[in-house]
Parts: C-alpha cells; structure tokens; sequence
C-alpha cells in the first residue's frame, strides 16, 4: 500500500473553514484539535501557536514534532488511508514553562489521543 503524504494548511482561508465549518477534539488543558473533511485525498496539518506558549524555538519545535507524528502516522497505520481530514492544532496557553519541559512522548500520547477520537467521529 502506497503510504499517504502530509501536506501543511498555508492559506487562511483553510483556517477559517476549519474554524467555521470544523469539528473539535480537546484532549487536554493544552492541546485542540479541530478538523475538517475534506475530498483532496490527503491528510493537511496547519498550526495555531500563539506567542504565550513560547518563543520561536519552542513554536518551532512543537510545529517539527507534529510533523514527525503525523508523517509517522501515515506511513504506518494502513486505516489512515481512509481518512482525509484538514486538522489544525490548536496549542493554548498553560502555566509556567510547561512547553519548554514537554517531552516527545507525552507530547506524542496526547496527539494519539487526539486522533483515536477524530478516527470514531469521522
């Protein structure tokens, strides 16, 4: 089986459907997820970081680590396939340096989560 690609969400017009249009998963006090189907044949990511959850450097690597996962995702779960969604995650602001202490894998688990709920509503 051909493994999908994952595209990034660039246009704000993507954004506004998404938010207009989009259904929600919150997995966490940190963490949304809002997604869209969409007739492309391919799952697109896009990223609302604002600038309360870090500098660059933290918004950059939050942004990297989605990318792996997603990508990650894709080539491994042969289910994905079926799914052809707009997402963008949606990080909010938390305490102190929470962003600058998380790790991969909590990280990972909660967009896990986030996408076991989106594959039951979709």
């Amino acid at each position: 089986m051909e493994s999908k690609k994952l595209s990034v969400l660039k246009n704000r017009s993507d954004f506004l459907k998404i938010t207009k249009a989009g259904l929600k998963v919150r997995t966490g006090d940190w963490l949304i997820l809002a997604y869209r189907p969409n007739e492309l044949g391919i799952v697109r990511c896009g990223w609302t970081i604002p600038r309360k959850v870090g500098n660059a450097v933290i918004r950059n690597k939050l942004k990297r680590w989605s990318r792996v996962f997603f990508r990650d995702l894709l080539s491994s779960d042969s289910a994905a396939g079926a799914i052809n969604v707009d997402i963008n995650l949606v990080f909010l602001k938390s305490e102190g340096d929470f962003y600058k202490k998380l790790d991969y894998e909590r990280f990972a688990k909660q967009l896990d989560k986030a996408w076991t709920q989106l594959r039951k509503r979709v």
